[in-house]
């Protein structure tokens, strides 16, 4: 099935996901979350994981590809800064082209306004909550 979660530079994301993902950057402050996205239904983005044995500072996260679960296809990511900036630091912009092709940032505090996303190449893309 043709993934068509990510189109027309829109990427779509489902409400009650986001959501989830919002509580758990407020349960990481002052640390960074961070989170691999996926998609189901291919129509929207409906799914995370959040990586094992992650390495979290209020600076940066690290995490080993080798503890992903078997079968997970990664459509992009989300991680948290602790200010208010959502805008891709040069590491955030190095890590975006390795895995998916979308990528959320959430400055503090963390409500739907502070979301941005960028695609694999750090240009921003717009945003469809369903």
């Amino acid at each position: 099935m043709k993934q068509t979660y990510f189109a027309n530079s829109i990427v779509t994301i489902k409400k009650e996901l986001l959501d989830e993902l919002l509580l758990g950057c407020n349960n990481a402050y002052p640390n960074e979350f961070f989170a691999l996205l996926a998609s189901d239904s291919k129509k929207a983005i409906d799914a995370y994981v959040v990586v094992p044995l992650f390495y979290q500072t209020e600076n940066s996260v690290s995490y080993r590809t080798d503890l992903l679960p078997l079968g997970f296809s990664i459509a992009g990511s989300i991680h948290s800064h602790p200010g208010a900036s959502n805008r891709p630091s040069n590491a955030d912009l190095h890590s975006f082209s390795k895995q998916g092709s979308c990528h959320f940032i959430v400055g503090y505090p963390y409500k739907l306004e502070n979301i941005a996303c960028y695609d694999g190449y750090g240009k921003r893309v717009q945003i469809s909550v369903v």
